[in-house]
């Protein structure tokens, strides 16, 4: 009988572990883009910000090299740098990023003073999505 109530707690012990683990791999899957989805991280990140800072305010926009991580998973990224923007276009650009259909990391930024005017900013940063290799 001991033995028994020992082996239910174990079972019960892996079924918790199985239902916890469950839950982290649906959270996970929500920040990759789904398999499938071709997704063009340039163009949704060129749109986001001609929309949140305008056209003219894009010094430039590269795409970076894909990289290929463990257990089938492949990093994109895209570099921009933003010119001559008020602190206001920056917060809607990175609010404009964070709310995209597609899950897209800001993963680094930097935001430099402009010397003539110290209410403008010049911005460099880093774009990625994290895709499941199908």
């Amino acid at each position: 009988v001991v033995t028994r109530r020992r082996e239910i707690g174990d079972v019960q012990h892996l079924v918790d572990t199985y239902v916890q683990r469950k839950t982290q791999l649906r959270e996970a899957e929500k920040n990759t883009v789904p398999i499938g989805k071709d997704i063009s991280l340039f163009s949704v990140i060129e749109k986001s910000l001609t929309q949140s800072v305008g056209h003219d305010k894009i010094a430039s926009i590269t795409p970076g090299s894909d990289s290929k991580l463990s257990d089938g998973f492949t990093q994109y990224s895209v570099e921009c740098k933003l010119q001559n923007v008020s602190l206001a276009q920056v917060v809607d650009a990175l609010y404009g990023v964070k709310t995209l259909s597609a899950p897209v990391a800001v993963s680094n930024l930097r935001i430099q003073r402009r010397t003539p005017d110290v209410h403008s900013y010049d911005v460099e940063l880093t774009c990625i999505a994290l895709a499941k290799s199908g």
